[in-house]
This record gives structure tokens, sequence and C-alpha cells, in this order.
């Protein structure tokens, strides 16, 4: 164990709150996206979806959720369609956003991954700086306690095998 996630919030993309309250007593795996991301997300998003795949047998014992860096223009609709676009389970795994503060919150605070988030213009991709919104290409393992218990490298398939595993390490314990 790594460190206890604090309780955090947001909002899914059916517009219901999600959050640690949700996820309370499962193990998840979560990453950090933004649907207007040129580089790095869909190859992100693509490397979730397979370990969504890897890990269906688990069934409902673990879940998944995509939290975006760029809430002001990731509203519900945006990432329900994104995730859609992507062939998400809903049942099993959430992209969620909210106000700004609140995310920064949960994803430095909570996940103590380093988002550096700037706001960016919630209107139109006029003004939009996808290079000034960083953020990690690392998973987060969460244990079944709120507790961080890894952060893994997904830029080569070895850190998706190895985050499976771990997850799987914690279901049989």
């Amino acid at each position: 164990m790594l460190w206890p996630i604090p309780s955090w919030s947001l909002t899914d993309h059916t517009g219901a709150p999600y959050g640690s309250a949700q996820l309370a007593g499962r193990v998840y795996v979560a990453n950090f996206i933004f649907t207007r991301c040129p580089t790095s997300c869909p190859k992100l998003t693509r490397r979730m979806h397979a370990l969504t795949e890897r890990l269906r047998s688990s069934g409902d014992r673990v879940r998944f959720v995509s939290i975006s860096v760029d809430p002001e223009w990731d509203t519900p609709p945006r990432l329900e369609a994104y995730m859609r676009r992507y062939g998400a389970d809903a049942a099993r795994w959430r992209f969620v956003t909210g106000p700004h503060e609140q995310v920064l919150r949960a994803i430095d605070q909570g996940f103590r991954v380093s988002s550096g988030m700037n706001a960016q213009p919630r209107g139109s991709d006029r003004d939009f700086d996808a290079y000034a919104l960083a953020h990690s290409n690392h998973f987060a393992l969460v244990d079944a306690q709120g507790r961080m218990r890894g952060a893994y490298s997904v830029d080569e398939e070895s850190g998706v095998e190895r985050l499976a595993a771990d997850v799987e390490a914690l279901l049989s314990s």
C-alpha cells in the first residue's frame, strides 16, 4: 500500500455523481485523459479498453474510471460520445468530469499524479492548446479499501500486463 486516496466525487458521463463512494469495496483502475487530445489519449483509452477485456472474468469486483483533465470541455455528453467511440462497457468503466478545482484536487492530491491541468476554453477549439494540458501516461491501481497500490506506465504492453497481474493478485487475496 502506498497511501489512502482521499474521498472524491465527480460527475460521470450520464450526469450522475461518481467517485470513491461508488467505488468503495472494489478494486479499481484510474487513468487521466481528455477527449480532444491529439496524441496519447487515444492510445491510453485503447489500453484501458484492452485491460477491461483482459479482466472481464473478474466481473463486478473491478471497475475502471477515466478522469478528464479538460473538464471545461469534457461535459458528460462529450464523455459519453467518446466512450461509445471506444466501445467502453458503461457497467464497468466510467468517464468522469467535474469543476476544474475538484478534478485537480482528485488527481493531484488523491492519486498524486501530476496533471499539469491548466484551465482551457470551454466553448471553442480556437484557443485550445492541447500541449499545455499535460497529463500522466500512468494508470493508477486502487485497492478495495481505497488505498493507492501502484502507478503503471502503459506506454508498452508489458505495463498493462503487470497491472492486470496485480489486479488479479488483489482480487485473490
